[in-house]
């Protein structure tokens, strides 16, 4: 039961990390177009 349990921790801790890592995308890609788009479109000739 020992190794069952550790099993199932280790996939909790990666979807756990692959949920944080999916936010902190989510979060990064809904900031990018108001800092980083808008500057590039005004300094464009």
């Amino acid at each position: 039961m020992s190794g069952l349990n550790k099993m199932s921790q280790l996939i909790l801790t990666a979807l756990f990390a692959l949920a944080l890592s999916f936010l902190t995308f989510a979060a990064s890609f809904a900031e990018v177009p108001r800092s980083e788009f808008a500057p590039v479109a005004i300094s464009q000739p």
